[in-house]
């Protein structure tokens, strides 16, 4: 099955492989966390956020209240 990995990791796991992926590139990207209530739930949600496709994470920003607005990595 192809990129079965990907779709059975987490947001967080997701987020960070693409971070990885950005910074070998040399783009810049900030990795966000966010929270939302659904009912008696609390749902927490993590994605990445880049310059060149915002239609990406939109929906996560709208529907997820941000709590930590960025994590900088710099490749050395």
């Amino acid at each position: 099955m192809k990129y079965s990995w990907f779709k059975e990791s987490t947001c967080m796991e997701r987020a960070l492989v693409k971070k990885i992926f950005f910074i070998l590139r040399g783009i810049r990207s900030t990795i966000c966390l966010g929270l939302k209530i659904e009912g008696d739930r609390l749902i927490a949600h993590a994605w990445m956020e880049h310059e060149s496709d915002v239609s990406q994470y939109e929906d996560a920003a709208e529907l997820f209240v941000r709590i930590y607005p960025s994590i900088h990595i710099q490749r050395n």
